[in-house]
């Protein structure tokens, strides 16, 4: 099968008070037709610069220094804006993370979600009225007639979600981008905005590209996962794989830091120490050397390639390289257990 979307050898960086910082480095990934991905990482880890490059919306700040975005077999890095703005809605859209900030304060729903059937089709105001009152209802807006006369301040953050989920689905896309859909709604609303994203997909044949830092939440959803840190991919492959058998250290940790009922509350959760630094040069160690209680001497002076270890299975550590097995005798004795596990 031909992918959809192809990302290839991505660098992303953004120039700003004389100086630079990279977003991403390196970055390839693939995505097939009605499939569902996600792209995990903490916050700094280049994920939302990913979803802007490919919607084309970086700021002005921004560039792209080296890469290709292929969609449908095109490289949307060539297309002219007024070409983007053709698929932008049609076969490309985006859901954005806030949505009080994504929608205009000073117009009625009515007029955001109609608006675009109008764009990109020949008809009345009625009709596409007509047509906004039925997505509603298809995102879990019963009340959908009065809601459009509403302005978004006067409706609930989960409502204002579903609003955007509305807009972002109309058109039934190819592709669409949700940017962490969930930050600001409580447990309840995320649970449903994921079940509501993964029906539409599934009902509209649409492939998904599902950006968050909660693995809880693209549990069950995602087909394929790509583990992000400091704008590098460190981990890539079947979502059921990565979390059962999780290689990179960086997403062991991921994994561990996730509450569960079953753990003995009166013990801490395991957190990964430090945090992500902004990156101001391109890589020349493992980026996540700083942070890992694995970290070897090699590690300080050379890039893990991204190599398979399994089907389909691709991790960036030099724990996977040729002879990592004899550098196992400078770890501890637990550290070997629980290498040898997974």
């Amino acid at each position: 099968m031909t992918p959809l979307l192809e990302v290839d050898d991505l660098t992303i960086r953004f120039d700003q008070n004389n100086q630079s910082i990279y977003a991403l480095q390196d970055f390839e990934m693939s995505l097939y037709p009605g499939e569902i991905v996600g792209l995990i990482g903490e916050s700094g880890s280049g994920k939302s610069a990913l979803a802007s490059a490919v919607a084309r919306l970086l700021p002005k700040e921004g560039h792209i220094e080296k890469g290709s975005i292929l969609f449908e077999g095109s490289n949307l890095l060539r297309h002219s804006p007024k070409k983007m703005q053709r698929i932008y809605g049609r076969k490309l859209s985006m859901i954005f993370q806030d949505p009080m900030s994504a929608l205009s304060p000073t117009l009625k729903i009515k007029t955001q979600l109609t608006e675009i059937f109008r764009r990109h089709s020949r008809i009345t105001k009625d009709h596409a009225l007509f047509k906004a009152a039925q997505l509603l209802r298809d995102v879990g807006i019963i009340d959908a007639e009065l809601r459009l006369e509403q302005y978004p301040h006067e409706l609930s953050g989960g409502l204002r979600q579903r609003v955007l989920i509305a807009i972002a689905a109309a058109l039934k896309p190819k592709l669409i981008i949700a940017d962490e859909p969930t930050a600001s709604l409580d447990s309840t609303n995320a649970a449903s905005v994921r079940t509501l994203l993964y029906t539409l997909c599934r009902r509209f044949g649409s492939s998904l590209i599902l950006i968050s830092h909660d693995l809880r939440f693209v549990s069950g959803i995602c087909d394929r996962l790509y583990v992000l840190y400091a704008g590098k991919l460190v981990e890539s492959g079947p979502a059921s794989e990565i979390f059962t058998h999780p290689a990179h250290p960086y997403t062991r940790g991921l994994i561990d830091s996730i509450p569960s009922l079953s753990q003995d509350r009166s013990k801490p959760l395991r957190a990964i120490p430090g945090t992500i630094h902004l990156q101001k040069d391109p890589f020349k160690q493992c980026p996540f050397f700083e942070r890992c209680s694995y970290g070897m001497q090699i590690c300080k002076y050379s890039v893990p390639p991204l190599e398979a270890i399994a089907k389909d299975h691709r991790c960036a550590c030099h724990l996977y390289a040729p002879g990592a097995e004899k550098r196992l005798r400078d770890f501890k004795e637990s550290d070997k257990e629980d290498l040898a596990q997974t």
